[in-house]
């Protein structure tokens, strides 16, 4: 619990200065009848590019499953993180390093496709 805690704080504040279009957090909902004090293990992380994020985390070892339109609407693709005990902080942050490091990459692309110095679809 302590750790899902931990983990969904520092992304908060990890993607205050992020496009919420490349990197953000689903507002989290309980159904009917669930406790509040509710946390769940599974962390998804919005973005407007599943597959892209999922490719780049994979790449450095992280095992995670992008899920893309049409499997949900259009406006909630994401990113599924799980969060397991054994997790520690400093692999968080590590973890967190890597996701604003890929916004950042992406932003650059952004801005140079617009610009027209490169041709890229992303």
């Amino acid at each position: 619990r302590g750790l899902c805690e931990y983990f969904r704080g520092a992304l908060e504040e990890a993607f205050k200065h992020i496009p919420p279009n490349l990197l953000s957090l689903q507002e989290r909902s309980l159904p009917n009848g669930y406790p509040a004090d509710t946390i769940s293990p599974i962390i998804p992380i919005l973005t407007g590019y599943p597959r892209q994020l999922a490719d780049f985390l994979n790449s450095y070892g992280y095992a995670v499953q992008g899920i893309p339109y049409p499997v949900v609407p259009k406006g909630h693709e994401r990113v599924r993180i799980s969060v397991h005990a054994l997790n520690t902080e400093e692999e968080f942050d590590t973890l967190i390093s890597r996701l604003k490091q890929w916004a950042t990459m992406m932003q650059t692309m952004g801005t140079q496709v617009q610009s027209g110095r490169i041709q890229s679809r992303l």
